[in-house]
């Protein structure tokens, strides 16, 4: 298991150390300290840490300071505010200034300890389960963005009866651009048959939707006057990819 690097920030070097003793036992964890929200961001600039663990009462800057401080410059780390129960407002602030988790100090430590290591793993899980989803994207909508082939994504239409009768325009990618004349602004959001007069290969797509499993065909396309593999795979719940690739040299050999 890969562990988690928290720095815990407390102006009671008893409690930072409590802290690190707690946490580490767990398996779970690396601790580092710092007595000062000062210290802390100079940790910050030298290391990398998973998540921020501040008391919220602290001399000079205090924990909802040093969030803010953070947050302007740009640090986006997730971050959790320990203080005393009746400061609930100040969490409220701190929450609008990007506040991951807050901890409510009790009375049994042990108690508080445990709860803090719960937090910690669901909110950092959730950071990385959410920057993989980020980065899965950004690579998806690069490979769509510059894909040899033509690709339009489409959602089907149904009558009142639940009957497929057209589908819509969600989103083309540049080569399918190319290969219709066609700008992508204008074609979101429009029905194929306002395009073009007809629904191509509606029974088709609507296979796909319904069995889940994609199809392909060839065609020759009067519009960019040549032939086309086309290959149709179901895209979210009622929708559809249909991608177009070349192959008239080859068809034309």
């Amino acid at each position: 298991m890969v562990m988690i690097s928290v720095l815990c920030v407390d102006d009671e070097p008893n409690i930072l150390y409590l802290s690190k003793i707690f946490l580490e036992k767990t398996g779970n964890f690396q601790v580092d300290t710092a007595t000062s929200a000062e210290e802390a961001l100079l940790l910050l600039r030298e290391k990398e840490y998973d998540i921020v663990v501040s008391d919220y009462i602290m001399p000079k800057i205090d924990g909802l300071s040093f969030l803010r401080d953070l947050r302007k410059r740009g640090n986006q780390i997730p971050f959790i505010l320990v203080s005393c129960r009746g400061q609930e407002m100040k969490v409220v602030e701190a929450i609008n200034e990007g506040l991951s988790g807050y901890l409510a100090k009790e009375g049994d430590p042990e108690y508080n300890f445990a709860m803090l290591s719960h937090r910690i793993m669901q909110i950092v899980q959730l950071r990385k389960t959410e920057d993989g989803w980020k980065k899965s994207e950004e690579q998806f909508r690069l490979l769509y963005a510059h894909m040899a082939e033509g690709v339009a994504l489409f959602t089907l239409v149904f009558d009142e009866h639940g009957k497929p009768i057209d589908y819509q325009f969600e989103n083309v990618n540049q080569r399918y651009e190319e290969i219709f004349r066609q700008p992508g602004s204008l074609l979101q959001g429009r029905l194929i048959s306002e395009i073009i007069g007809y629904v191509p290969y509606l029974y088709e797509c609507a296979g796909v939707v319904d069995s889940q499993k994609p199809v392909s065909f060839e065609k020759y396309l009067r519009g960019p006057s040549r032939y086309y593999s086309i290959s149709v795979s179901p895209w979210l719940e009622n929708g559809f990819a249909m991608i177009f690739s070349d192959i008239t040299r080859r068809v034309l050999a």
